[in-house]
């Protein structure tokens, strides 16, 4: 397998890629940059949104029409909010850490039934004091604790997985899940990246239950199969 540029942006910190079916469009953030971006699955018809606040996850929400203002919901630094992704409108909906002023929100995703699975990262220090915490629309709950940098949030199709990198450590970890509550029980290591592959970042399972993991700063896209092997690597010229 190849990797080939898709669309040339030049973005500061491109992440959250993710295909929406309802409009046949990739979406995804550059944080940094404070835009929503979106093209079609050529690369082509790019259309790009600035945001008043750095963007860094996002889902998008079910609703019976797309005209509907809060038809996504972002994982903004501050918080999450529900987005209105042709005015950039926004409305608060949570505020992540407010007692910790290093922090961001950054990775996440929705959970099989429908919730969103956001963690944090420290931004100052790289130290294990943010959190993973679970948005059923309503409640927040706290999931996980003590970790660095929030990345390679994935989960199994029947919802009993969910795997979870702490970037500094090196490590994608697999836990054991409770598909209707969302709780977290006992915890493994899945996967350990070694010093010259660059850290874990972003994540997916793919049909098979092959994890994908993005490589930052190593160049490469890597998958595993199911029990932890390595498998297929994709160099990627960046």
């Amino acid at each position: 397998l190849d990797a080939r540029l898709l669309v040339p942006t030049g973005a500061l910190l491109a992440e959250g890629i993710q295909w929406n079916a309802r409009d046949a469009r990739l979406w995804w953030t550059d944080i940094h940059g404070r835009l929503l971006l979106s093209c079609d699955a050529d690369g082509g018809d790019l259309r790009s949104l600035a945001l008043e606040e750095r963007l860094t996850a996002f889902a998008f929400r079910e609703t019976r029409h797309e005209e509907r203002e809060d038809a996504i919901l972002a994982a903004f630094a501050s918080g999450l909010f529900a987005l209105d992704p042709r005015t950039g409108a926004r409305r608060r909906l949570t505020t992540f850490e407010p007692d910790l002023t290093g922090t961001r929100m950054n990775d996440g995703r929705c959970d099989p039934s429908g919730a969103f699975v956001v963690g944090g990262m420290d931004e100052v220090d790289f130290k294990p004091i943010s959190r993973l915490i679970r948005y059923d629309g309503v409640v927040e709950t706290p999931l996980v604790t003590g970790i660095a940098v929030t990345n390679a949030l994935a989960f199994s199709p029947d919802g009993r997985l969910m795997y979870l990198a702490d970037s500094p450590t090196r490590t994608i970890w697999r836990y054991v899940r409770d598909p209707e509550t969302g709780a977290l029980g006992t915890r493994e290591v899945f996967a350990t990246v070694g010093d010259d592959e660059g850290v874990p970042d972003g994540a997916c399972l793919d049909a098979e239950g092959g994890l994908w993991s993005a490589r930052y700063g190593g160049g490469a896209v890597q998958r595993y199969l199911p029990d932890g092997t390595a498998d297929i690597r994709i160099a990627v010229p960046a």
